[in-house]
């Protein structure tokens, strides 16, 4: 009874440590249970040395022809760039090519004539000069109106207009494929 009560006493820590540092205390060599723990603890560390490692089924290293495959497609990696931090031209070009679209849109529908009259151009002699009436019932071809063509501010506006709007929509869909919202 005396020494179950004295071997309560004792640091088993002291003995689990005793086992890597080489240091044995006195317990080890007078209480007979702590001497049986300290040899099952060498046991153990002794099994887990030698202990079997068990084969690996499959293995894990990459080849070639496995990072060839594993790559990205071309157009991934570039949708990847579009967008991102690092990117600093998509967004000013989407901005500043939407802003000229707008504003050319804008004045194109005002009405302001770019006819050169900005440029100090002579002006042009809008007098009438009516020489002859045309007889009735004969065609004239060139009394017809003439077809309006289109305005050359307008298209390029329109042009702008659009090439700004498809790179902003060409970031957004590059934000969803990276999953970034």
């Amino acid at each position: 009874m005396a020494d179950a009560a004295a071997h309560a006493r004792h640091d088993r820590l002291a003995i689990a440590a005793s086992v890597d540092c080489g240091g044995i205390p006195l317990t080890v060599r007078t209480c007979p249970e702590c001497g049986a723990l300290h040899r099952d603890l060498l046991t153990i560390r002794t099994a887990l040395r030698h202990a079997w490692t068990p084969r690996r089924p499959h293995d894990l290293r990459l080849t070639a022809d496995d990072m060839s495959r594993l790559r990205s497609a071309l157009w991934r990696r570039l949708l990847g760039a579009i967008g991102s931090s690092r990117d600093a031209i998509t967004r000013p070009l989407a901005v500043g090519l939407t802003s000229v679209g707008i504003v050319g849109v804008v004045l194109s529908s005002t009405g302001i004539a770019f006819d050169g009259a900005a440029s100090g151009a002579a002006p042009t002699d809008y007098s009438i000069e009516i020489t002859g009436l045309p007889e009735p019932g004969a065609v004239d071809r060139k009394a017809e109106p003439e077809r309006p063509s289109t305005d050359p501010i307008l298209a390029v506006s329109l042009g702008s207009l659009a090439a700004g709007g498809s790179l902003f929509a060409l970031r957004r869909v590059a934000r969803r494929v990276r999953g970034v919202r």
